[in-house]
């Protein structure tokens, strides 16, 4: 009745987009699903039969043992797969803890306290956000390895000063939030560090925390970082990564799908029990406060 009611409130143009717009969810929906069960099937065969038979082929036979054989076999530099998800987990949770953290204090002063230097510096921000910066990566690693940030956990304090795409929405977040809160407590008798982490950051928590679990999905899934500027911790990423690549003729390939599987579990997890924080703060003009 309300699927009814909602399509006579609309014109054919407009119903004809949501319907294109549908299908085309639809289909990346389902193709989304294919790769995991492909996956999830592949990782459940014998190497013989993943070699000789259809690759969409069911297993003939339910082999489990390859999720315990994937903690076994997959070892890179010293790391076994616990070692593996330990790096993982550092360096994913550390990343965007440090920077969204970081952006979300930088915004807070551009926006709160303007002043003829804060409105240069979100000018060089938005600046340096459109310039392709890749062909720096070299005096990247240089100046890391200068400061013996390089093949260290110590490398995440190289992350305080890269500002992300974070600080714009949290310019918008902070937008939103009334100097009402900042005068009251002012009135008091709050000092300014008091004002931004008693009264003020609360109002933008959840959109830090969305923040968060979109960036931890990145960087757990982040290989190269941790293959250039820390290879002697390598992550779980990193580490089916190498499984692959050293042994692309002889690796048993529903073992490595075994490792994927598992990699993917905190994953899902976090974004299952997180959902609804982070749709309820992404709207249509971006994230909200």
């Amino acid at each position: 009745m309300k699927t009814k009611n909602f399509f006579r409130r609309k014109t054919t143009g407009q119903i004809i987009v949501y319907v294109i717009a549908f299908v085309v969810m639809l289909v990346q929906c389902l193709s989304l699903i294919f790769c995991l069960l492909w996956g999830f099937s592949s990782s459940l065969k014998t190497q013989e039969e993943f070699s000789l038979n259809s690759p969409l082929a069911f297993p003939q036979q339910w082999v489990f043992a390859n999720y315990a054989e994937a903690f076994d076999m997959l070892e890179v530099r010293g790391f076994n797969f616990f070692g593996l998800i330990c790096n993982s987990i550092w360096y994913a949770v550390g990343t965007p803890l440090i920077q969204i953290t970081v952006s979300m204090i930088i915004a807070y002063v551009v926006i709160k306290y303007p002043s003829k230097f804060t409105k240069v510096y979100h000018a060089y921000v938005l600046v340096m956000m459109m310039i392709n910066l890749s062909a720096g990566s070299a005096a990247t690693y240089r100046f890391f390895a200068k400061l013996n940030l390089v093949d260290s956990p110590l490398f995440l304090v190289g992350k305080i000063g890269k500002t992300t795409f974070a600080y714009l929405i949290f310019c918008a977040a902070w937008r939103g939030v009334a100097n009402d809160y900042m005068e009251a407590a002012k009135i008091d008798g709050a000092n300014h560090w008091t004002i931004m982490f008693r009264v003020m950051i609360p109002q933008v928590i959840g959109t830090w925390g969305a923040l968060f679990i979109m960036d931890f999905i990145t960087w757990w899934n982040d290989y190269t970082s941790p293959m250039i500027y820390f290879p002697n911790w390598p992550t779980l990423a990193t580490g089916l990564f190498e499984y692959e690549s050293d042994m692309i003729m002889s690796v048993n390939m529903p073992v490595y799908f075994a490792g994927l599987m598992i990699s993917m579990v905190p994953v899902i997890v976090l974004f299952m029990i997180f959902q609804d924080t982070i749709m309820d703060r992404i709207s249509i003009g971006g994230i909200k406060g």
